[in-house]
């Protein structure tokens, strides 16, 4: 997943424009998945 992250995070890097935007979707994605992760460890 962080590999996954870091490749995303590099290609918004060419539109900056809409780089804070796609960052913060990619964090939500990354918390929602630590939070699924949790879930299924209970």
């Amino acid at each position: 997943m962080l590999l996954l992250r870091g490749i995303m995070i590099k290609q918004t890097k060419f539109s900056n424009r809409n780089t804070e935007i796609e960052e913060e979707m990619l964090l939500e994605l990354h918390d929602h998945g630590i939070r699924d992760a949790i879930q299924l460890l209970k």
